[in-house]
Formats: structure tokens, sequence, C-alpha cells
């Protein structure tokens, strides 16, 4: 078995067992539920219930031989070409949810909004929170050290930039002083990004901030814990502190605005 090819997969969004089977499968060219079993380390249930998950996706054929079932992994090729097709069907859903919303904000209840507080654990609840902010209205004001983001997933941060400037969703951030924040800066035009930089004896702040609209979002990354604090008052008080904020990072970072 080969665990650094599972752990690839997983990151394309297959599941533990998936990735572990589908690699056992792989490996064995092809066998019966009891063969992947042995090879993938699981009993005979769990193997026919991974396997018809991966049949529906394209991964597995079903092989019919006398007197016995057997199954075949598809060759990694395919891999793309069904995730494409995924992707394709991802970007339909998205296009069509967005009158599912309409339809379901005229029956929403129209009583007035009440503070809201959230909590996210977790790696997939961070995820979670930062995608939030990709329904920002206005634009984001943030205090960031981007050491600790590039620490908790970078492909997953440059994915949510890359989403957050197609919706030309803007951020302005303040940063602790250090090289992955001067690479953040560097690509500020790209990303709709305004930044500045503050070394790290005047600013250390290690949660991430992100205020926009009336939201507050706190993103303690290393704790995989976020909180999400929805109050316009609190949302207005915290962007006049940031905007102080603002001003004076300005001028420790030269006057650049």
């Amino acid at each position: 078995m080969q665990p650094e090819f599972a752990r690839e997969l997983e990151k394309l969004g297959f599941g533990r067992k998936q990735s572990l089977l589908y690699i056992a499968l792989l490996d064995l060219g092809k066998g019966t539920a009891a063969e992947i079993g042995k090879r993938a380390g699981m009993n005979r249930t769990t193997v026919y219930d991974i396997v018809d998950e991966l049949e529906r996706v394209g991964l597995v054929t079903r092989v019919v031989e006398i007197k016995k079932k057997t199954y075949r992994a598809e060759p990694p090729e395919k891999l793309p070409v069904i995730l494409e097709a995924e992707a394709q069907h991802l970007r339909d859903m998205a296009r069509q949810s967005q009158a599912l919303v309409n339809m379901l904000q005229s029956v929403a209840a129209k009583t007035p909004a009440a503070p809201k507080i959230k909590v996210f654990e977790g790696e997939k609840g961070l995820r979670s929170l930062y995608d939030a902010s990709l329904l920002c209205k206005t634009f984001i004001r943030s205090f960031l050290t981007a050491d600790e983001l590039e620490a908790f997933d970078p492909e997953y941060a440059h994915s949510y930039f890359e989403r957050r400037a197609r919706k030309g969703i803007k951020i302005r951030g303040i940063l602790n002083d250090s090289e992955a924040s001067r690479g953040y800066q560097k690509e500020s035009k790209k990303y709709l990004r305004e930044i500045h930089l503050v070394s790290g004896d005047k600013m250390d702040i290690v949660p991430e901030v992100y205020i926009y609209d009336d939201t507050i979002s706190i993103f303690s990354l290393k704790e995989r814990l976020g909180v999400s604090i929805e109050s316009k008052d609190i949302a207005q008080a915290f962007k006049k502190l940031y905007d102080l904020a603002w001003e004076r990072a300005t001028e420790m970072d030269g006057g650049k605005k």
C-alpha cells in the first residue's frame, strides 16, 4: 500500500477508505471483494459499500465471471476526466441555486435580524467560516498572520484567494511583517488586496480577524477554532477601531496607501 498516494487522493475529495481501496485494487489489477479487502485491510461488507461508491463515480468496473464477481480499477488517467465532469456538475448546480435562493428569500420569515454567534471547529469548520466571507457585499477588513495561514492549508488558502478575487471582493489587511506577508503584498493587485505590514514588536496578533458587512469572524488556526459574530452594532464598532488601526499602520508602513 502507498499511504502517501491515498493522502493525495483525499486532497481531491475522495474519502480515506475510497482512496485506500482504489489503490489496493489498482495494485491488484483485478480482484474479488475478499481479495480487495485483504489487500486494503477492510472487511468484505465495507469493501462492497466502497466499491459501489467508486463504481458510481467511474473509478471501478464490475467484471462478471463464472461463479464469482470481481472488480477492476479504472486507469489513473481517468481521474482528471471524472473530476472535470464533477466540477462542471457543481458549476451547473451553483448557477441553478441562485434561482432557488431568490425563491426561498420570498418565503423567509421577515423578522428583525437578531445578533448571532456561531462556533466553527476543526479544519472543515474553519474552511466553512472562510467560505462564508465570499458572501461579503462590501469589502473585508482584516488582521492576518500570513505564516499561520500558510501553515494551516496553503492549497486551500490560495484557492480561497482566487475565488474571492473572482467575485470582486476586495480585502484590506494589516499583517505581521514576514517573508510570507511580503509575498502576499507582491500579489496584491492579482488578489484585490491592499496591505500594510507592521513589525512583530508592534503587532503580534496570531488569530486572524475578518470584519465585513455586519459580521466579525475570528480564526484561531493553531487551535482549529473559529467564531462568527453577526451584529450590526458590534461590527460597526470594530470597523471604526480597525480604521484607526489602518491609519496608524499606514504611517508605520511608510505612508503607503
